[in-house]
């Protein structure tokens, strides 16, 4: 990891993330020196930093509950003066970033802006903000484009400007340490490598429920839907990181190399094998989705043609709205048949549970604490490469345009439930009952 580190961030309406950003950095980061952080509101204001964190060394004595060193900074952090954008003198409030001069080493740019925005950001912040001293990395948030064809222009306009490895495609879920585990249970473990294939696997489940409304998701998630918001990356990512072949090794290059292959495997999806939902509004909340067929719920049965998944069905299910739960506790969960005691011999399921809470008396890093610092790491494993991006998109652009060209209608569901029944029948036409029913 570079001792010196500018990072500079762009978002969209909000300077929620980047007070945020600044508190994590000072907590996290302790033992980093010359951290700068720098940030812009899109519109129509620009957020300019007056305080910085300096000399924050790696052999300070922190405590935890209050460091001595970092929390008279905080509020200082927080101080924040705005100036309009139209002030610049070049009329671009990207290449106003202030410099460390001979101090700076390395630049990273978070990129947290409307993709109509985002072409001319980052030809700007290429054109004017690169730093020359050390390295420079660009964190981009979803949406990666909104079909296969605006997806490759996006790229394209990138590639222009930057390398691939440059490039950080962000999704927050990927950040969690359950799914970068799935590698480490998978290839440390010997005993799991042999049966992992269609020989002992029936099925493989991916359900991720949001009990959040569309209310909270704003006008973003009524524009992209969940196909696009939520499989396009996340679910997609967790197919590839499961059932991806073993990789020469842990690099993230290699890991990304195997992870493209199983994308570029999948089954082309037929309509019979998914299902649409919307959950019905209520009637003191109201929702531009609601006028369109926008679906808030997608489940589907998805096939990897190669030797280890045939015949293997892959069913996902994700949408918001749904039954209300916490975050739930991290935890693998595995059953092994044990006789019960004594005469005869009787059968008994027994559980061989990890939960991370009982067995890590630790904090868990939040998802963007852990994908950041990946960033300033240089691990690229858990982010989307240029080619996993087209292959996620060749898999998922047809059934976009099937679903519009038919103007499916998604099935009703009520908001706390478990979706549309008809998530239920798709699971028994594959032989499969939901692991969540």
């Amino acid at each position: 990891v570079a001792s010196k580190c500018f990072f500079h961030c762009a978002a969209s309406g909000t300077t929620t993330r980047v007070c945020e950003l600044k508190i994590w950095m000072l907590e996290r980061l302790k033992w980093q020196k010359n951290i700068r952080t720098h940030g812009w509101e899109k519109k129509p204001r620009m957020l300019q930093v007056q305080d910085s964190v300096e000399e924050t060394t790696s052999n300070s004595e922190v405590a935890e509950s209050s460091p001595p060193n970092v929390q008279p900074i905080i509020p200082k952090v927080l101080e924040c003066s705005t100036e309009s954008s139209s002030s610049s003198a070049s009329g671009n409030s990207v290449d106003r970033a202030p410099s460390l001069g001979e101090h700076e080493a390395n630049r990273i740019f978070y990129l947290s802006v409307p993709q109509e925005a985002l072409l001319d950001v980052s030809v700007s912040l290429a054109d004017n903000s690169q730093t020359k001293r050390g390295w420079n990395r660009i964190i981009i948030e979803k949406p990666f484009g909104f079909d296969a064809l605006s997806s490759y222009k996006l790229t394209q306009c990138f590639l222009s400007k930057f390398q691939e490895k440059q490039l950080y495609r962000i999704d927050h879920r990927l950040g969690k340490d359950l799914i970068e585990n799935i590698t480490v249970l998978r290839f440390s473990n010997l005993v799991f490598e042999p049966l992992w294939s269609r020989t002992y696997i029936k099925n493989v489940q991916v359900i991720l429920s949001e009990e959040c409304g569309m209310e909270a998701q704003g006008r973003y998630f009524g524009h992209y839907g969940v196909i696009r918001d939520i499989v396009h990356s996340h679910i997609l990512q967790t197919i590839a990181l499961f059932a991806m072949e073993p990789p020469v090794s842990l690099d993230g290059e290699d890991i990304r190399n195997e992870k493209v292959k199983v994308l570029r495997s999948i089954r082309k999806l037929n309509l019979n094998d998914v299902v649409l939902g919307q959950y019905k509004n209520s009637a003191d909340k109201s929702g531009c989705y609601m006028n369109s067929l926008m679906p808030t719920f997608f489940a589907a049965a998805l096939y990897i043609d190669n030797a280890r998944w045939d015949g293997v069905p892959f069913l996902v299910k994700t949408g918001v709205g749904l039954i209300k739960h916490r975050q739930p506790d991290e935890a693998i969960l595995l059953k092994v048949n044990n006789k019960v005691p004594g005469l005869g011999l009787q059968l008994d399921a027994s559980e061989l549970n990890l939960l991370y809470r009982d067995k890590y008396d630790v904090e868990v890093p939040d998802s963007y604490e852990h994908l950041l610092l990946d960033v300033i790491d240089g691990d690229t494993h858990l982010f989307m490469r240029s080619d996993e991006l087209e292959a996620a998109w060749n898999i998922l652009t047809p059934i976009l345009d099937k679903i519009e060209e038919n103007k499916v209608v998604p099935e009703l569901y009520e908001t706390g439930g478990r979706g549309p029944v008809g998530a239920y029948y798709l699971g028994a036409k594959h032989g499969v009952r939901w692991a969540d029913d």
